[in-house]
């Protein structure tokens, strides 16, 4: 079973290869279920797997995709409430020195945080354990980068898609 980490994907051996983005969405709405990333991936602990979310607003997508982010303009937006009936949380960021407290089945919710070397926080991350399946959401929406992409996701038969999102489209916005 593959699983997935920004631009990469790792096979049950832990071996990756860079995969393009608009093939790891396809893959994901193929299969229908998000793959937590794991362990393996450095960022997440405790030996679990889960999948990560950011509550970024629209307004905020340009800004997390400018410069050398390692992100692209794809994805799928949930609603909070439906990612925490699946289980979801937010993370807790703190220092890994301060970060002993947390109880072993919980740290997958754990994020490095350093003042000035290691900040995730502007992520405003969410984190659910394990891997998510689209089927026992409420629902969806799909972000692409553009109009002939939107064209290809369209194709896919989708029942708890909501709708598509093209990114050149949202940023034109704000």
């Amino acid at each position: 079973m593959p699983y997935y980490a920004p631009g990469r994907v790792f096979d049950d051996e832990g071996a990756n290869s860079h995969i393009p983005a608009f093939e790891v969405l396809k893959e994901i709405i193929n299969d229908k279920k998000i793959y937590g990333s794991r362990t393996e991936t450095g960022f997440i602990k405790g030996g679990h797997s889960a999948v990560c979310f950011s509550e970024v607003p629209f307004s905020g997508l340009k800004y997390m995709l400018r410069g050398q982010s390692r992100y692209e303009p794809y994805g799928l937006i949930f609603g909070k409430v439906s990612i925490f009936k699946n289980g979801g949380r937010p993370v807790i960021y703190l220092p890994d020195s301060d970060g002993t407290w947390i109880p072993h089945e919980e740290k997958w919710r754990h994020v490095r945080y350093e003042p000035g070397i290691v900040d995730y926080t502007f992520e405003r991350e969410w984190r659910l354990k394990g891997d998510l399946d689209l089927n026992k959401t409420s629902g969806f929406y799909i972000i692409v980068k553009d109009m002939k992409e939107k064209a290809i996701i369209e194709n896919y038969k989708l029942a708890k898609c909501s709708g598509i999102f093209v990114f050149n489209h949202i940023t034109q916005m704000f």
